[in-house]
């Protein structure tokens, strides 16, 4: 008998072994969004250096992950709310700024600093 069959025959433990295997079939995955953060730096003579991180929930746990590097990019996630992004330049001659996206809609966009002021988004309230 095929592996279709079998999981046919078996249609109502379908659910837990998705559930097992990993895939977070619950209703959590429906809050989760799309989010994007682009950082544009200039890139003459020398790409601007920079540092910071972006803190966001999934399933009521907050994550922190890096936002170092140089010139631009761009750093595209999942998660149920973004709370925090910051961003320092951290050459001596450059500017970067961040534009922050929400499925697709612009949630904050920072005009272009350089080292002496930071870039912060956040989103609880402060």
């Amino acid at each position: 008998m095929s592996i279709a069959a079998r999981l046919l025959r078996a249609w109502w433990l379908l659910p837990a072994v998705l559930l097992v295997s990993g895939c977070a079939c619950d209703n959590s995955t429906a809050k989760l969004r799309d989010y994007q953060i682009v950082v544009i730096g200039s890139s003459t003579p020398v790409p601007v250096r920079y540092t910071g991180s972006y803190t966001f929930v999934v399933n009521g746990e907050e994550r922190v992950r890096d936002l170092s590097g140089t010139g631009s990019s761009s750093i595209s996630f999942q998660g149920g709310e973004l709370k925090r992004v910051r961003l320092q330049v951290s050459s001596d001659a450059g500017l970067a700024a961040i534009t922050v996206y929400e499925n697709g809609r612009v949630i904050f966009d920072a005009p272009p600093v350089d080292a002496q002021k930071p870039i912060l988004f956040t989103n609880d309230g402060s």
